[in-house]
């Protein structure tokens, strides 16, 4: 059975191009970087976990940077060009930059040994504005629970990540501000006091990491974060689409 090539190629909807209209562009450059596969000893099975448990840290950290060597070794035996630029990653090799032919850019489509393609620039060509188009932020936002009569100890609080469809990063912060500061309604508990869950701050936004197989949405959990919290590292995921306002 033949297997299945998932090299991720990204980049070419931005200048408005296909893999097939790339190629017509001849012998105009192409600047594009090709990325390794991430290490499994990065997001470990459990049984490989439990393998990594009985070794130290920095024997942990050799293992990764070894396979990225390796992976990168492999990675420019298939090269079918010379020139390159090695990129790095805490010193480790993580893939490569060139620029080369746009109608030999299809040569790269079956490297076993890499996990993506991104174009970055074509000479003559500039990335097509689509700031009118709604895309994907992911928005963090961190919330207090605020009880009735309560007025010294620990405050519970929790951070959301909200996928909120937006034509920006400032109306995708301005539509979780305003989705955040709706949910702040106060409720009744069973004992008859008040309760509430009051919007604080955004933490930080960034447009998901596109990949073959989905988005991913990279998430720093925090146990405590100021004094007065106790930390709860709850993540809530929602998804919310644009409308005209």
């Amino acid at each position: 059975m033949r297997q299945i090539n998932r090299l991720w190629v990204g980049g070419l909807e931005g200048f408005g191009l296909t893999k097939r209209r790339l190629r017509d562009l001849g012998a105009r450059p192409v600047t594009l970087e090709i990325s390794i596969p991430v290490s499994p000893y990065v997001y470990p099975s459990a049984a490989l976990f439990h393998r990594l448990r009985k070794q130290s840290p920095q024997d942990r950290r050799n293992l990764v940077r070894q396979w990225r060597v390796d992976k990168h070794r492999q990675l420019i035996c298939e090269l079918p060009f010379e020139n390159y630029e090695v990129i790095r990653f805490n010193s480790a090799p993580v893939g490569v930059r060139l620029t080369i032919p746009a109608q030999s850019v299809h040569k790269l489509f079956n490297l076993r040994h890499a996990e993506s393609i991104r174009i970055q620039a074509i000479k003559g060509l500039k990335i097509k504005n689509t700031s009118k188009s709604p895309r994907l932020f992911a928005v963090k936002a961190r919330l207090v629970f605020q009880l009735e009569g309560q007025t010294k100890g620990l405050q519970h609080c929790e951070e959301r990540i909200f996928l909120i469809s937006a034509k920006s990063e400032e109306d995708a912060k301005r539509r979780a501000t305003r989705k955040f500061r709706q949910e702040e309604s106060p409720s009744l508990t069973v004992s008859g006091h008040c309760y509430r869950w009051h919007f604080e701050k955004i933490i930080d936004v960034c447009e998901p990491i596109e990949l073959y197989y989905g988005i991913e949405v990279i998430v720093i959990r925090t146990d405590s974060f100021k004094k007065r919290f106790l930390g709860r590292g709850i993540v809530i995921l929602l998804l919310l689409k644009t409308s005209d306002d």
